[in-house]
């Protein structure tokens, strides 16, 4: 796999390429020590990973995300959530549930207002979900997703209450994949990820309103 757009990938999702940030060619050569070939190929797969996008100047640029877009991104990660964790209860094995209430537990040990590793913490989690799956597509398109959403700052885990509500909805989900109650599971699933789409949207919005004190 092409290094550089492994490194500009998760140079975009930790900030270091900021939203809007033109990206050229010569300069990210520079910047990332390549020969150009190997930039192109990272861009192409980047403007896949829907990471960046042709700017209306003309180039690349990390990309920008609308209101619109989110919601339209929180929406199919809602169905596709809810599609994983009802075949985790359908198909799931022993050591898939042992993984899930580990990594549950291991939120629960955490304090949100000093930890520095939530975002890292539940997904864990929620990978632990989607191979509980054994859906291969399904898993690899969740990745992509959640890739998109990283971009974004990991503020809705510190929203208050939020961390604890989140361990406790994971425990019903638990509880719901174990005793293989599919329908359940797809409901509770679907709506943890619709109270993550609503708070992240919030939090968007409000940003927009902020004057700019630049």
């Amino acid at each position: 796999m092409n290094q550089l757009y492994l490194t500009m990938r998760q140079d975009i999702i930790e900030g270091r390429l900021q939203v809007g940030e033109q990206l050229i060619e010569t300069t990210i050569a520079q910047r990332y020590q390549v020969s150009r070939t190997p930039v192109r190929e990272a861009l192409r797969r980047l403007e896949q990973d829907g990471l960046v996008e042709r700017s209306p100047r003309g180039g690349i640029r990390v990309k920008v995300w609308t209101a619109d877009e989110m919601f339209d991104l929180y929406e199919l990660r809602i169905i596709l959530e809810s599609g994983a964790a009802r075949w985790a209860a359908e198909r799931k094995t022993r050591l898939d549930v042992i993984r899930l209430r580990q990594t549950n537990e291991e939120m629960r040990k955490l304090d949100p207002a000093v930890a520095n590793n939530l975002r890292d913490v539940n997904l864990a989690f929620h990978e632990a979900l989607w191979r509980a799956s054994h859906n291969a597509p399904l898993i690899d398109t969740l990745g992509r997703l959640q890739r998109q959403i990283m971009r974004h700052p990991a503020s809705t885990l510190k929203h208050p209450g939020r961390w604890a509500a989140i361990v406790q909805e994971h425990d019903r989900l638990i509880e719901a994949i174990e005793r293989g109650d599919g329908e359940r599971a797809a409901n509770i699933a679907g709506e943890h990820m619709t109270e993550a789409r609503d708070l992240r949207l919030a939090n968007y919005l409000a940003d927009q309103d902020k004057p700019n004190l630049a």
